[in-house]
Parts: C-alpha cells; structure tokens; sequence
C-alpha cells in the first residue's frame, strides 16, 4: 500500500511539474496571444488597419519607424492611436473619396475610355491591403499594360460589411451616376445574410477565428482579439481549439444553408435585379463569385455551392466567371492577409484580376447595338 501511495504521489508531482513547464514555455513563447490581432483607427476620409504580426508581407506601413508612428498621431489625436498602436504595429492606410468609396474622385467618363465598375463587400474594397492591391486597382494596372493608359479605367465601389439589398442599391446608384461600360459584381458568401429569413443563427462566428472577441474600442478605433482570462495557457489552447471546430462546422453548415435551392433564389432575385438596372443602361453586368481562402485547394466545403451558383447565373443569361480553379493552385497560408482573419492578401487579388483579365477586356461600348437609356444622375 504504502509503495502505491508513493507511485501515485509521484505521478501527481510529477504532472505538476509538466503542467508548470509546459505552462512556462507557453508564457516565453507567448502562445496562446491575447489582446488584439487587428485595430482599425478611423480618421477624416481615412483608416489605418494595423495587425499584430506581417506574415503575408502586405502591410506597407509600420508603426515602429518613429517618424511614421509621430505623423499618424497627429492626423489622429482624437482617437487612442498613442496609447494602443503597440499591440498591431503593421498597417496600410486606406483612403476615401467624398462618395465613400476606397477610389479617387470620381468624375465624368473621359471619351474613349472603358469604365468598369467592381462592386461588392470588403473583398471587393480590399480590407487590411494597401491601395494598389485589390483587385480593382490590379484589374486595372493590367489593363492599362496590355492597351495603354487611355483606354480602361476600373472604379473600386467595394464597400465594407455591405450585403444584400444595399449592395443592389448601391449598384443601381453607381449606374446611374458613374457612366458605366461594365458592372463586375463580386459576390461573396455572406452577401444574402441580411435578407429576410437568412440572417446569421446566433453563435456563429463567419470570418474571425473563435475565441476572438471586438473589445476595448476607444474614440475612432475597433479592436478584434481575445481579452485576458485567469485561465490557464495550455487550456485556453485546448479550449479554443474545441470551439474553433465547432464554429467551422456551425459556419459552413449554416453557409450551405443560405445556398440550398429553397434560398438561393431569394439572393438570386436581387442579382437578376441588378442584371435588369444594368441591361436598362447599355451595361455589361457580369458577377464573380469570390471564393473563402479556406481549405480552398483541398477539399474546399463549398465546392459545390460555387458550381451551383455559376449554373444557375448562367441558365439565368446573367454572365458568370469562374476564379476558383486560378485560387485553388494555392493553399490557404498562401492566400490569407493574417492567419487569423480570412480575408485575402495581395496574392488572392492579383489571381483574381488576372483571371478577369481577358473576360474583363471585352467592354460594351456607347457605341454597341444596345443603346444606353438616361444619362449619368438620371
């Protein structure tokens, strides 16, 4: 008996003492990390998106260099920059016309020029990248290489957390103010969740990675991370590992659900709407289903949603293109702005605009057989 005790005294003391390592070596490494992943600080016309770390080598702007850091507190000073920037010292500044959207100002249509507009949500407007890499802007640098600077432009009318029905009331405003050749509408998997019926169950967490939490906001500035817990490290790893599979399964499932053939066509209904405002005005309309850089190249969970999608735009006669055999030559790391954000980096973009390239090229001019009904502002 008392050789027992001892055995079983041992093997406590000694799990005690794993568990203190194993607890040590998580504190040095800094695993798992709490407090923000991703600020975004808010100024006049302007936004600074700072992450925690750079691994996609994106972020352009870092906090670090004394100089940078001084001229952004200053365009800021109504907000916490000064105090928070530490935590997220890697950004790209975006920038905003008068109209809101991430584009210069935006005048009449020179003679000429094709006009493309890129409309959809912040896959479209490019969250977290700097101002040369969404797809719009990299549509339209290699436009302009292959015909010269004359003959396209490629207006980025993305706007962040923007779903159905805004996004059609923001298309049928861009035709109408903007003089459009072409509508490109990049539809994204969340775009019909605002419709009736459709809306998110509670508890299902769609882009950020479980665990993270919006915390701390200060004037002008949003936070995504995970607050501090008295839990231990190794737990809150276990911990956010069973959540995170079981918010994957909850997001994909519910997913599948807004896509199944009773609501769909709800969604599809207000696409057919913009394709009707775009045929009314002589413009090409066209949509691109944006894939999720998630297990894109293998197994991708919405595969078959995606093809759905493209069949049943194209039995509708509504233009359709394909990007998700250009994306799925990648792994996600490859694809992803920040391993704990699902939103794209540089690399997806530009895959995106070079399949687009040659679709995008073939522009519906004035001068086409369809003739534009009212002018810009009509």
């Amino acid at each position: 008996m008392r050789a027992l005790f001892l055995n079983g005294l041992a093997l406590g003391v000694g799990l005690i003492l794993s568990f203190m390592l194993l607890e040590g070596v998580l504190w040095v490494v800094g695993q798992p990390p709490a407090g923000p992943f991703l600020q975004s600080y808010d100024g006049d016309r302007f936004r600074l998106m700072c992450y925690r770390e750079n691994p996609s080598g994106d972020m352009k702007v870092d906090l670090r260099i004394p100089a940078v850091r001084d001229g952004y507190a200053r365009r800021m000073a109504q907000t916490d920059f000064a105090t928070t920037w530490r935590a997220t010292p890697f950004c790209n500044e975006i920038a905003f016309n008068s109209r809101g959207y991430r584009e210069r100002e935006i005048g009449p249509k020179a003679a000429g020029v094709c006009r493309i507009g890129a409309l959809g949500d912040s896959f479209t407007y490019g969250h977290g990248l700097a101002e040369s890499a969404p797809f719009p802007r990299r549509l339209e640098a290699l436009l302009r290489e292959r015909f010269g600077d004359g003959r396209f432009e490629v207006l980025d009318l993305g706007r962040g957390g923007l779903n159905l029905p805004a996004l059609a009331d923001w298309g049928d405003s861009a035709l109408r103010q903007m003089d459009l050749d072409v509508l490109i509408y990049a539809y994204y998997l969340n775009d019909g969740t605002d419709l009736e019926g459709l809306h998110e169950p509670e508890g299902v967490t769609v882009m950020m990675r479980a665990g993270w939490t919006r915390f701390g906001n200060g004037t002008g500035r949003t936070s995504v991370g995970e607050r501090s817990s008295g839990f231990p490290r190794s737990l809150r790893i276990i911990k956010r590992m069973f959540e995170q599979r079981r918010l994957t399964h909850a997001t994909i499932e519910y997913y599948r659900w807004v896509h199944n053939s009773r609501n769909w066509p709800k969604i599809a209904a207000f696409i057919a709407r913009m394709k009707a405002a775009a045929d009314a005005r002589g413009t090409r309309f066209v949509v691109v289903p944006l894939p999720i850089p998630f297990r894109i190249a293998h197994d991708y969970p919405y595969a078959d949603v995606h093809a759905a999608i493209l069949a049943d735009l194209r039995s509708r006669q509504i233009e359709a293109i394909n990007v998700l055999p250009s994306l799925a030559r990648y792994d996600d790391a490859a694809l992803r702005l920040h391993p704990e954000d699902l939103h794209p980096n540089s690399r997806y973009d530009d895959t995106v605009a070079r399949a687009l390239l040659e679709e995008a090229s073939r522009c519906r001019m004035s001068s086409d057989s369809v003739p534009r009904q009212g002018r810009p502002g009509s």
